[in-house]
């Protein structure tokens, strides 16, 4: 797997993002599966996305472009 690092701007700061396998398998301990992750930030019922777990995933996306 690609281990391509991107990189999210903010006024101050600049953050290594990326999202591989290992990643993954942190979204799949923790949500069941990437599926499932991936219907409650993109809310599958029509509402709102869910912040909180988008911020979970970004954060395991953030940490593993720190890692590498």
């Amino acid at each position: 797997m690609n281990n391509k690092l991107s990189y999210i701007e903010t006024k101050d700061a600049r953050y290594p993002i990326v999202f591989n396998i290992n990643v993954m398998e942190e979204i799949q301990e923790a949500y069941g599966s990437i599926g499932t992750w991936g219907a409650i930030v993109e809310n599958a019922d029509g509402g709102e996305p869910k912040i909180k777990d988008l911020k979970i995933g970004l954060m395991m996306m953030i940490n593993e472009g720190i890692d590498i």
